[in-house]
């Protein structure tokens, strides 16, 4: 969905939290039924807009950069580490 521009709604265990800086994604607290039947509702009630495929394309990429540098920032911090 995050790659293709598509809203969602997501709920906030930590391993979403990587989707914070997604303009398309929105959390609810993990367990609440209520606060993600009013986001849905809200969903509904908003069109949601597409963006140009070059814009996904270029926010791909934007999103592949970062996860290179956290995999060569692990590899850099074991590579130091002292046995």
């Amino acid at each position: 969905a995050v790659a293709l521009g598509v809203r969602s709604i997501v709920s906030d265990i930590a391993i979403n939290k990587e989707l914070a800086a997604e303009p398309t994604v929105t959390f609810f607290p993990t367990g609440n039924a209520e606060a993600l039947a009013v986001l849905m509702g809200r969903s509904l009630e908003t069109p949601s807009a597409t963006l140009p495929a070059d814009e996904l394309r270029a926010a791909g990429r934007r999103r592949r950069a970062a996860c290179g540098r956290v995999i060569l920032d692990l590899i850099d911090e074991i590579g130091s580490a002292k046995p």
